[in-house]
């Protein structure tokens, strides 16, 4: 079972939580995606410029998708397909992280040289071994910021993925309730309604046919006294007209 949570950040509701999150990611994919295109033509990292655009573009459609459900259509059903696309968004920003630390290392030599080149140019006062030094002591700490945030950046996306799947399922939840309890509302209603009855038809219920019984009284169907003068409804026939 994937962990839950109660609250966005310790103190903001689930609801207003996943509608920051949407536009924080909404914001930032389309910023990665307009530096990373506009850094195509850069012959060091254009490929990997390329990647992180179209990868940031998806980005930025998925949360443009889930502020629209957060705006429009709160419904489990679409709330669970923008949670998928919360893992995916999460997946993609693991995989850009990871390989924005790994091009940062390789390209270490390539970076040093850069650094060298450009402070000769202004620092022509110091030796080339101190320019060196000093580029590969700040090369050294560029790549111990880019693994913070790096890493920084995963657990962000980790917890809010687990935010917006907490979310979903609250809401998940919120509706099977409603559902029992309209069915439970319904049963109750059919329950009370009162049976009207037309005389002489039989009532139907769960144990069958049920219709009024009557006991004869000596073999008279119709529950009279015993034939007087063999007739039949308990007449003398001084009371017959």
């Amino acid at each position: 079972m994937a962990p839950r949570v109660t609250n966005c950040c310790v103190c903001i509701p689930l609801s207003n939580g996943v509608v920051i999150i949407t536009l924080l990611w909404l914001a930032y994919g389309l910023y990665v995606t307009i530096v990373s295109g506009l850094n195509i033509s850069s012959t060091a990292v254009g490929t990997a410029n390329l990647a992180n655009m179209i990868l940031y573009l998806f980005i930025s459609i998925g949360a443009t998708f889930g502020l629209y459900v957060l705006s429009f259509a709160r419904t489990y059903k679409l709330l669970r397909i923008y949670s998928k696309i919360a893992y995916f968004i999460l997946a993609v920003d693991i995989v850009s992280n990871l390989a924005t630390v790994i091009i940062f290392i390789m390209s270490r030599e390539a970076i040093i040289d850069l650094c060298t080149a450009a402070s000769m140019d202004f620092f022509s006062y110091y030796s080339n071994a101190e320019i060196i030094s000093e580029c590969t002591s700040k090369y050294n700490s560029a790549l111990a910021g880019v693994i913070a945030l790096a890493v920084i950046s995963n657990i962000l996306s980790v917890y809010f993925a687990i935010v917006i799947s907490s979310y979903v399922q609250r809401k998940k939840e919120k509706e099977d309730a409603a559902a029992v309890t309209a069915n439970s509302a319904n049963v109750a209603n059919t329950v009370n309604v009162p049976t009207i009855v037309t005389a002489g038809v039989p009532i139907r219920d769960a144990t069958g046919y049920v219709t009024a019984v009557a006991v004869a009284v000596d073999q008279n169907p119709y529950g009279q006294a015993k034939e007087v003068d063999q007739h039949p409804f308990g007449q003398t026939k001084e009371d017959m007209p």
